[in-house]
């Protein structure tokens, strides 16, 4: 009885699949596992979080490796001294652009920097939904960028051999609600044997907080601003959620951890966690 169970929740994942990929006609991923087109087995991700500035010294020893990075990396001048191989961009803030962005005047400097600064060849991963709304947006013409849009559908609940499956072709990924899920994944179907990662502190919880309002903020500090900002906890309609609501979706944040790591090990990818104070118990730990 269990199995056909789960094997009519897997058809049922399945077809709400199929779906997807007929909607965005994205049947034909970019992102397939394949071997590595680069000379090295090793790659590092430079997420935002706060420990990334400690790195970044070392950063300027390390010219020639293999990088991913994300969001407003590029407006770093670290950025163009490490020319990273690919760039990640997942937050619906950089694909709409509208007066009530907060973010405009960093778009704006970004995305120059995209067209201006880039003389090395370097590919953007962002969701396969977002692509028409961030090429119109970022104006990008530069020849030496190469867009490739990921199919972000998540079958998490799905059978192993099912998600593992679809993850090789490239039709699907853990729950990304992060940018740095988004980056792990599309560098393991790059074929890369061992992915490092800075800057993915995952300190939500320390940094969660109620307003004597009960409103729901972040207290945090990314790596490139000055002083800890608190931003208030809005989806993408500017609805708040509640407490019970926002722990959710970290418990769905580290449950993707969990699959990537599930995922890499089935590959022969090791992923090393080299984070100070990192809250992602999922990977190995490195110095």
């Amino acid at each position: 009885m269990n199995k056909i169970k789960s094997f009519v929740k897997d058809v049922i994942y399945f077809l709400s699949m199929m779906k997807y990929l007929i909607r965005n006609s994205s049947f034909f991923s970019s992102l397939s596992l394949h071997p590595t087109d680069s000379s090295k087995n090793e790659v590092y991700l430079l997420c935002n979080g706060p420990s990334l500035k400690d790195v970044l010294p070392t950063l300027y020893t390390m010219v020639g490796q293999d990088f991913i990075v994300v969001n407003f990396l590029g407006n770093d001048p670290i950025f163009s001294v490490i020319q990273p191989k690919y760039y990640t961009l997942m937050d619906g803030l950089f694909f709409y652009n509208r007066p009530d962005n907060r973010h405009m005047e960093k778009l704006v400097t970004l995305y120059n920097n995209f067209n201006t600064i880039v003389t090395w060849p370097m590919t953007v991963y962002i969701p396969i939904h977002y692509k028409k709304k961030f090429m119109k947006f970022s104006k990008l013409n530069n020849p030496n960028i190469k867009v490739v849009g990921l199919n972000t559908i998540a079958i998490d609940k799905a059978s192993k051999s099912l998600r593992h499956c679809m993850y090789r072709k490239g039709w699907s990924m853990p729950n990304a609600q992060t940018v740095a899920i988004e980056s792990i994944f599309a560098m393991i179907n790059k074929g890369y044997k061992r992915i490092y990662l800075y800057g993915v502190d995952h300190t939500f919880l320390d940094g969660l907080k109620v307003t004597e309002e009960n409103q729901l903020v972040h207290v945090y500090q990314h790596f490139y601003e000055k002083e800890p900002k608190v931003i208030p906890v809005v989806d993408a309609f500017n609805v708040a959620p509640t407490m019970s609501s926002e722990l959710q979706t970290i418990v769905n944040i580290f449950r993707s951890h969990e699959l990537c790591r599930l995922y890499a090990d089935d590959v022969g990818c090791r992923i090393i966690n080299l984070t100070n104070g990192s809250q992602i118990d999922s990977y190995e730990r490195g110095k």
